[in-house]
């Protein structure tokens, strides 16, 4: 026992960290999860049970209620029948009436007879008895050989409604039996005494005959849907209607309701088998398994998304330092998190850092002063023998008539002035205007139809002083990028206005644009302290950089651009006068 504990905290020990931390999570994680699916099993049978009895009952209630709506629309019609007073009259003194008399009285009934029960469907025959021994009745069958005060006087109604009660009697589901001992319809019969309105005197008895299967009707799908049975019983607990199957002798353990309603005493009997809860629990319970599967397997992926974060920069460091003993001191840890080992890994960072500085250090000496020899050499060349040049070459051209060449000459000297103007490094925006106009003419004169442009500027924005070569890497990407595909003869417009003590400088183009992800690249790029590396964004950096260094927080430069519509870069800086450089007009370099 001793050396197989001993085996397995080895065992454990020897387990890399990662490993170790996917086990644990796995472990802590099984436990809750069963907790849980049992617990929600549980309360989920209970909610079932709840909603369930709720259900039946609601339903219960609804068939009550429909069976005394139906009933008392029964006792409607049955009202406005023997209280007619036609009816009343023909029933207290039809020995006064002469035989033609009787007989339209007779078919007056018959027809109020037949208004019931065309009316309402279920009503399959109605029978009106008068006390003398007079009859009127119709039904379904169109039968009239039969005596209604003979077949009724068996029934053990019969007592109670000729005493003159005032209440109607429903009996229970019978076997309509008046014409024929083999008749399979069922009956539901309404029964009410007619007494005198006047007198109260018992003139006769009223009975409507119903079809037994409206009971189906008023119950509905609803056992369906309950997912049990349903039995309508009498007063006197004979089963009405059941939707219980008749060779289902034994259901089992059930769930049972009912409710007696006062008006009509039927009972209504709900009665759910316990087999549909066990296939409610199997259902919740292979769904809190699969859920309970899915989360375990979402766990597990999440344990190993973190053991692998911990884990995966820790084998990273161990990497690095094994290249750093080969000699590698490019090597960078990432060091983008501020936990322990975010901080261990910067101090490593640090350290081969210091440790390539080292390294570098003489390497670099010697390299500063080697360009320190060269840029010396280069700086002996005098500038005024490139203008003397320069000039040289224009007065031939001009002797010789080529006036064009002159002209890209004249334009070339004064860019090539500014550029070699070491001293003067912030100039009036109209010089840099200037700057732009010789450039775009040397470019123009190269490819004359690829584009015209146009500069507008206020007098007092050409007096603002920028930093030198501001305009001119924004305009050389409208050129070099906008109108690169030659589709038509594309425009270049530069504005400089000056409002509300602010200078905004506007250079747009009709260029081909740049795609939504390609100008979210650059301004992202603007942001950065360094370029990401493209020649676009290096240049429009440079030209960020120096104004922020010049105008202070108070610049901004907005890019908006679309997929072949154009690029439109905006400048926008407190307004700076002052003297600058004298704008040389001469065409003298």
């Amino acid at each position: 026992m001793k050396n197989m504990r001993g085996r397995f905290r080895r065992f454990w020990s020897d387990m890399c960290l990662e490993r170790k931390l996917l086990v644990s999570y796995i472990l802590f994680a099984v436990i809750p999860i069963l907790v849980i699916g049992s617990v929600i099993c549980r309360v989920s049978f209970k909610i079932i049970m709840r909603q369930t009895r709720q259900y039946a009952d609601m339903m219960i209630e609804r068939i009550n209620n429909d069976a005394d709506d139906f009933v008392e629309n029964i006792e409607r019609q049955a009202y406005v029948v023997y209280t007619e007073p036609e009816i009343q009259d023909i029933l207290e003194h039809s020995d006064r009436y002469t035989f033609s008399q009787l007989q339209d009285g007779k078919e007056m009934i018959h027809k109020r007879l037949i208004g019931m029960w065309v009316t309402e469907k279920y009503i399959v025959g109605s029978y009106l008895c008068g006390a003398e021994g007079n009859s009127y009745y119709t039904n379904i069958n169109e039968r009239n050989d039969i005596d209604p005060a003979q077949v009724f006087s068996g029934e053990s109604w019969y007592a109670t409604i000729t005493e003159g009660a005032r209440k109607g009697v429903l009996t229970g589901v019978h076997r309509d039996d008046k014409y024929s001992d083999s008749s399979s319809l069922q009956l539901i019969s309404y029964v009410h005494a007619v007494n005198s309105i006047g007198t109260g005197k018992y003139l006769g008895f009223l009975v409507i005959d119903i079809d037994a299967r409206v009971l189906g009707e008023i119950v509905g799908n609803r056992a369906e849907n309950l997912g049990g049975y349903i039995t309508i019983l009498d007063d006197r607990n004979n089963v009405m209607y059941t939707t219980l199957p008749e060779e289902t002798s034994r259901l089992g353990q059930v769930i049972c309701m009912e409710h007696v309603s006062p008006k009509t005493g039927w009972t209504v009997r709900t009665e759910i088998p316990w087999s549909r809860f066990a296939k409610e629990i199997v259902n919740i319970m292979l769904l809190t398994a699969v859920v309970g599967a899915w989360c375990f397997l979402v766990f597990i992926w999440l344990s190993r998304k973190i053991s692998r974060n911990i884990g995966a920069p820790i084998r990273d460091l161990q990497t690095a330092m094994a290249r750093v003993e080969e000699g590698d001191m490019e090597v960078v840890v990432r060091a983008d998190r501020d936990d322990e080992i975010g901080r261990l890994a910067g101090s490593f960072n640090h350290m081969v850092s210091n440790i390539k500085d080292l390294i570098e250090k003489v390497y670099l000496t010697q390299l500063g002063k080697k360009e320190a020899e060269f840029n010396a050499l280069q700086s002996q060349i005098n500038p005024h023998f490139m203008y003397n040049t320069l000039e040289t070459v224009n007065m031939m051209a001009i002797l010789d008539g080529s006036y064009e060449i002159s002209d890209i000459l004249t334009a070339f000297g004064k860019i090539l002035r500014v550029n070699l103007d070491q001293k003067h490094n912030i100039i009036p925006l109209g010089r840099e205007l200037e700057y732009i106009k010789n450039y775009l003419m040397i470019v123009q004169i190269r490819d004359p139809e690829l584009f015209t442009f146009e500069l507008n500027a206020q007098p007092e924005a050409e007096k603002c002083l920028i930093p030198k070569l501001t305009l001119q890497p924004i305009v050389e990407n409208s050129i070099l990028h906008g109108f690169k595909e030659k589709m038509s003869r594309r425009r270049l417009t530069v504005n400089a206005a000056v409002e509300h003590g602010r200078l905004v400088i506007t250079v747009e183009d009709d260029g081909k644009g740049m795609t939504g992800e390609k100008l979210e690249y650059v301004r992202q790029s603007l942001e950065l302290e360094e370029s990401l590396g493209r020649s676009a964004s290096i240049g429009l950096n440079n030209v960020s950089e120096r104004c922020q260094l010049y105008f202070g927080e108070s610049f901004s430069m907005e890019i908006h651009s679309r997929r072949g519509t154009g690029t439109r870069v905006t400048l926008n800086a407190t307004a700076i006068y002052g003297e600058g450089e004298e704008h040389d007009t001469s065409g003298h370099y």
